[in-house]
């Protein structure tokens, strides 16, 4: 049907007809509302859950439920000890007679697929409860977290071990079946005196570069290749189609340039470098002295295949977007930058371009818009030495912590928050 109307107003419009004229043709008006009211029908997720069924089935799992529970003796692991006590409360109440749950029965092992069906009406629906107890019992056994004595299927996990006490005549006897040494204190110092002898012997072998077969930060020895890599990666054309495009280069060759030389760690050290020559040379010092930065997120659309790829966030409209965030120097020198996910705030990643760029500037203060700025940054940033200094939107709304009696000073109490609770602090210092 929904190929019908689509045709009828592909149709329309290619012909400038009237809509609903053109529709009504298709099908009936009377019949589409119906047939709209059948599908949202259908389309109630409670309706087409197989747990809205099973309720009828209850009489016919109680014809021997009861007898499984009275006659097996269920043991259980811390965790299956919940279903246990609503299997040991169903059971009371099959001895008892009485039909009504308990306002306090057990309902930790209720998942939330059960939950609106136990809870549908006042109290706890008594068929759904003992249903839902009934699959748990099944996952629980499956899983191990519930057993039967003296089943072979559904046996504790621990019968299929050795017995404590067999280990400890064994381990007297030194006789444990294992191929390392048993005594921990001596296993420990004989593998850890190993560990150190081997990796001083290969750190010594890499540093005299003579370790076989190995080559420590080798250089590519194709520097064309190398920079049409770097290109390919920089306009986002990819591999296949730069070979297209620079004549004289190959599939195999460029991959192979970009397995080996191209990651992000080299392209940090390879920005650092470029950081670290624009920030000699003398024409920069008129801008700044390489102690002030700022980060900002700037936002691209992905279209085609790399549509899959990005997030959706209404800031940035109702298209997926990538996001790169850069920390610039006040020397314009983007010293750090990182794609970052559309739906995450710019603050999360503030200090990671103030920690671990690879340049040689010696950032002092710092500055973001209000998505960069938290109150986590702005103590972290104290912490590490930096000056924090975000702009804020609607800074009015922000609250002051004061310190001591908020009433000595009056005109500003309208703009206080919490007071800074110190004890918290001094408790808390060494973890900080």
């Amino acid at each position: 049907m929904f190929t019908v109307l689509g045709r009828a107003l592909i149709d329309a419009r290619a012909r400038q007809h009237e809509p609903w004229a053109v529709v009504e043709a298709a099908v009936p008006w009377d019949q589409l509302c119906a047939m709209i009211d059948g599908i949202e029908t259908l389309g109630q997720p409670r309706r087409l859950d197989p747990l809205g069924f099973i309720k009828a089935y209850y009489p016919q799992i109680r014809r021997y439920a009861p007898a499984l529970l009275e006659q097996f003796d269920f043991q259980a692991a811390p965790g299956g000890e919940e279903v246990l006590a609503a299997l040991d409360l169903l059971k009371e109440m099959n001895a008892t007679g009485k039909r009504k749950l308990p306002e306090d029965a057990p309902t930790s092992f209720v998942t939330a697929r059960w939950e609106p069906f136990i809870r549908a009406g006042e109290g706890l629906d008594r068929h759904y409860y003992e249903l839902c107890a009934l699959s748990a019992l099944r996952d629980r056994l499956r899983s191990g977290d519930i057993w039967v004595p003296g089943s072979c299927q559904y046996r504790d996990f621990e019968h299929y071990l050795l017995g404590k006490g067999a280990f400890a005549e064994l381990r007297a006897a030194n006789e444990t079946p294992v191929a390392i040494e048993t005594d921990f204190a001596r296993y420990m110092r004989k593998l850890t005196d190993h560990l150190i002898n081997r990796l001083d012997e290969i750190h010594s072998l890499i540093k005299s570069g003579e370790l076989d077969g190995v080559d420590s930060g080798l250089p590519a020895d194709d520097k064309q290749a190398l920079l049409t890599v770097i290109l390919a990666d920089g306009i986002n054309l990819g591999l296949t189609r730069m070979v297209g495009a620079a004549p004289g280069s190959s599939f195999k060759r460029l991959s192979r340039i970009a397995d080996w030389h191209v990651r992000e760690e080299c392209y940090s050290r390879a920005l650092a470098e470029i950081v670290n020559q624009h920030h000699r040379a003398g024409l920069a010092g008129y801008w700044g002295d390489g102690t002030t930065s700022s980060s900002d997120g700037q936002h691209f659309p992905l279209g085609n295949t790399g549509r899959e790829l990005g997030h959706r966030n209404p800031k940035y409209g109702s298209q997926p977007v990538v996001v790169f965030y850069t920390h610039i120097s006040d020397q314009y020198a983007p010293y750090h930058s990182k794609c970052i996910v559309t739906n995450a705030r710019d603050a999360t990643y503030v200090l990671d371009g103030l920690l671990y760029h690879e340049s040689d500037l010696v950032i002092e203060e710092h500055y973001t818009d209000t998505s960069g700025f938290t109150d986590q940054v702005f103590g972290l940033c104290h912490l590490l030495g930096f000056r924090f200094a975000p702009r804020i939107r609607d800074i009015g709304e922000r609250r002051l912590y004061p310190v001591g009696d908020r009433h000595w000073w009056p005109r500003l109490e309208p703009t206080f928050g919490e007071n800074i609770r110190l004890r918290e602090i001094e408790n808390h210092w060494d973890d900080m």
